[in-house]
Order: structure tokens, then sequence, then C-alpha cells
């Protein structure tokens, strides 16, 4: 499992433009994600893939690689940067 810590604000998702402008991930991460057969990816921010996404490719190539996706873990986050957790 890889936990990604971005620095999102709850606090600041309340405007309607950090609910648009949140931290996510790229076509090329998720590609690195399932060829390092990872099992699960988390994420603070909102989502994994971006605001503005028609098709949801990033979720398509995530569950195509049987990875499971947590999104909106928040702060909390913050007090595992940098540790290694079995």
């Amino acid at each position: 499992m890889i936990l990604l810590y971005t620095g999102s604000n709850e606090s600041a998702l309340q405007d309607d433009n950090a609910r648009r402008n949140f931290s996510y991930l790229e076509e090329s991460a998720a590609d690195w994600i399932v060829n390092h057969k990872v099992k699960c990816v988390g994420i603070d921010s909102l989502r994994v893939e971006n605001y503005c996404f028609v098709e949801g490719v990033v979720h398509k190539r995530l569950f195509g690689g049987s990875v499971g996706i947590i999104d909106g873990l928040g702060q909390q986050l913050k007090n595992f940067v940098g540790r290694r957790m079995f």
C-alpha cells in the first residue's frame, strides 16, 4: 500500500476553487503503481482523479491492475509522513 500526503487542506475544501484545484495522480503515476504491483493507494485529497476528468483513466488503470483506491484520507495522513509501516 502507498499512502500519499499532498498537504491538501480539508478546511479549504469549503471554497469552490479549492474543490476544483487539488492534488491528484497523473496517468504515469497510476502506471507506476500498477507496474510495481502495489495493492492499494490512499490519498489525502478528494480523489485520485483530476476534478475535470471525463473518462476516469486513472481509476481505470488502477482498477485494471487490481489496485484499491482510498480517497479523502485528510490531514491525519500527515502523522505518517516519512514512516514505513508493515
